[in-house]
């Protein structure tokens, strides 16, 4: 039972942090000014790479929480 409490735990930190950092990205500060010179593209394209970084994140979590945690309570 221990693992079901971790990967709840997991999703439940993993989630809350993807809303503060997605409200942050989004509404409060891109991160664009400060990467400009690293970053070589657009703002445009910034804002691409940051949304395909939320949508790898989002798919992470769920082949590595949601999904076994699922299992994990199916089986048990």
């Amino acid at each position: 039972m221990l693992n079901i409490e971790f990967l709840t735990y997991f999703i439940l930190i993993n989630f809350i942090f993807m809303c503060f950092s997605h409200i942050m990205v989004s509404y409060v500060y891109s991160g664009y000014g400060a990467f400009k010179k690293m970053y070589p593209g657009t703002e445009d394209e910034y804002k691409k790479l940051i949304t395909g970084i939320f949508h790898i994140w989002r798919l992470l979590l769920f082949f590595f929480g949601i999904a076994p945690l699922i299992t994990l309570l199916i089986i048990t």
